[in-house]
């Protein structure tokens, strides 16, 4: 009798914490940067064929309610310019926030992955997933599947 108690109350406390972990916004999103990753280090490689324009470039993040930001521009395989901008924010809404403002300055995919912001553009939206699937926050098909613009 007394394995059994002890069995059922240790399945509970496993459910349990299974049940927190659920809740915490980390876990929901497993492959998501840690909160306080600086996004420089997470800008994309260039693809295959493509050739990056500019370096790592600070932005002032704190003029969108960011903590940090970061931009790259990218030359494509057909000459074509492309770039991205990566910021951290406080929090995910906040990072989700910021869709609309990306889309009125032209911006043609913004996906929100926990606190941080990534934002990218370039003449084709495929070439933009790639590139975008090219850091190490994403993939390709996450970009695509999480794109809010």
């Amino acid at each position: 009798m007394h394995n059994k108690r002890r069995d059922f109350l240790a399945s509970i406390s496993t459910l349990a914490a299974f049940g927190i972990a659920g809740c915490n916004d980390s876990s929901s999103d497993p492959n998501a940067p840690a909160p306080d990753t600086n996004p420089r280090g997470l800008l994309p490689t260039p693809p295959d064929g493509w050739e990056i324009e500019t370096e790592a470039n600070q932005q002032a993040a704190g003029m969108i309610g960011a903590e940090a930001g970061y931009s790259r521009s990218f030359d494509g395989p057909n000459g074509d310019h492309y770039a991205v901008e990566f910021y951290r924010f406080p929090s995910n809404s906040d990072a989700r926030d910021q869709a609309s403002r990306f889309s009125d300055f032209g911006w043609s995919v913004y996906v929100a992955r926990g606190n941080f912001g990534f934002a990218g553009k370039g003449p084709d939206v495929d070439n933009v997933y790639l590139m975008m699937g090219n850091s190490t926050a994403m993939t390709e098909e996450y970009a695509r599947k999480n794109n809010m613009l």
